[in-house]
């Protein structure tokens, strides 16, 4: 039995206290950003990138929701399929991207970008967890289903959509104030993530399109990527493959070592540098957040005094503690 108001100030209480609506007119200056089913893959994804977001509700040509996302992690899927998917081109066949001539890598080009949204949701819908919260809810439901894994939610009213509610956008609540973290604040971030040993990783030197299909056969939407020794050089994720529709490109980059791939998306993006970190022996739950708030990303990584990773942290980490400390706090 949990106590939904009230408990001490050295608590993070605010996840009580506060509202869903209260926390998204906070962290949402924005109009909702939205797609329509009968987009093309390839003007949906131009969507996320203009707009800076990762997923975006899915209407209907009637604007209704269709109960659904399309989100980077689709993208991410759709790819990996299209990137293996046989392709004919006179009397040659391909199997793979890896054995396609120019002409087969265009055409599955074509493919990615021409398919439809509601195509893509349609494969993939059995991985999507749909979860939805009415505006007037305390926030703490939100940071129990976040805790779990969900990455986004459509908070309601009266049966529609009026925003969705990110761990990016919880991120941010928390780090406009950091006091709601009450002492978790001060508390080291060791341990808080996963220890690097656990942690799947990639050798840099391996293409792109061998890092996409790791990431679609484990289910995970990023990798450390490390050289010969071991040493992490940088990090991929899904955003990066905003690059896609970043310049007029024919699919080939994906052949490229991923550590370049990422590279020439950065110098696209004019972003420095792949791997956040802080120093692991100093760093504090609100140096975590402050950090993937400003920096908005969803992961980053401790580091010893030697320079190497000892953990990797992740907004899904930072709302598990706080949910589960406030759980335990505001316990009878």
């Amino acid at each position: 039995k949990e106590k939904k108001m009230g408990a001490t100030s050295s608590t993070p209480t605010d996840i009580y206290n506060v509202t869903v609506s209260q926390v998204l007119d906070s962290a949402n200056k924005k109009k909702l950003v939205k797609v329509r089913g009968s987009d093309k893959v390839g003007d949906a994804l131009k969507i996320l990138h203009e707009n800076q977001i990762l997923s975006a509700p899915v209407l209907d040509d009637k604007d209704r929701w269709k109960k659904g996302f399309f989100a980077m992690d689709d993208v991410i899927i759709h790819l990996a399929r299209v990137c293996k998917a046989t392709i004919t081109s006179g009397d040659v066949q391909s199997f793979h991207i890896k054995t396609d001539h120019l002409e087969e890598i265009c055409m599955r080009r074509r493919y990615f970008h021409q398919e439809t949204v509601n195509d893509v949701l349609g494969r993939h819908r059995a991985q999507t967890q749909l979860l939805s919260i009415k505006k007037n809810r305390p926030v703490s439901e939100a940071f129990h289903m976040f805790a779990a894994g969900v990455q986004r939610i459509t908070v309601m009213r009266h049966n529609h959509i009026i925003g969705v509610l990110t761990q990016s956008a919880i991120l941010k609540w928390l780090a406009e104030d950091t006091s709601r973290l009450g002492h978790l604040a001060h508390e080291k971030a060791e341990n808080l993530g996963i220890p690097w040993h656990r942690v799947i990783k990639i050798n840099c030197s391996l293409s792109t399109i061998d890092a996409v299909e790791l990431m679609h056969d484990k289910c995970v939407f990023s990798l450390p990527l490390i050289d010969d020794d071991g040493k992490l050089v940088a990090h991929l994720s899904m955003s990066d493959f905003k690059s896609l529709i970043l310049k007029d490109e024919d699919f080939t980059d994906l052949l490229l070592p991923v550590h370049v791939f990422v590279k020439r998306f950065h110098e696209l993006s004019n972003r420095i540098d792949s791997i956040i970190s802080a120093p692991s022996a100093t760093a504090t739950i609100k140096d975590v957040v402050e950090i993937l708030a400003r920096e908005r990303i969803h992961q980053m990584y401790l580091i010893n005094q030697d320079g190497l990773p000892t953990d990797l942290i992740s907004m899904t980490n930072v709302c598990y503690k706080i949910f589960h400390h406030a759980r335990a706090q505001s316990a009878w």
